[in-house]
């Protein structure tokens, strides 16, 4: 399936568990991304109030992913052992 055929309801982290544990990322990452995930799905399953309301949502999504997927580099850099 190619990207520009997915529906909302496709939109979920498509990152197996050992993929994951590879990014250096802790339990508790992984649940915040998939909680995103999730908030992205019912966010969209909701009736449109305004056109720009998903767009600015998306980016609100991906500004939270950005800071949660930084925080392993952060860690790698500052020497912090995997908490």
């Amino acid at each position: 399936m190619t990207f520009d055929q997915w529906t909302p309801r496709h939109w979920r982290l498509h990152l197996p568990a050992q993929e994951k544990a590879a990014l250096g990322m802790t339990a508790q990452e992984k649940a915040a991304l998939d909680a995103l995930v999730a908030a992205w799905n019912c966010f969209v399953a909701l009736p449109q109030m305004h056109p720009d309301d998903t767009t600015e949502f998306r980016h609100l999504i991906h500004a939270a992913q950005d800071k949660i997927m930084s925080r392993p580099t952060r860690r790698a850099l500052n020497g912090d052992p995997l908490s």
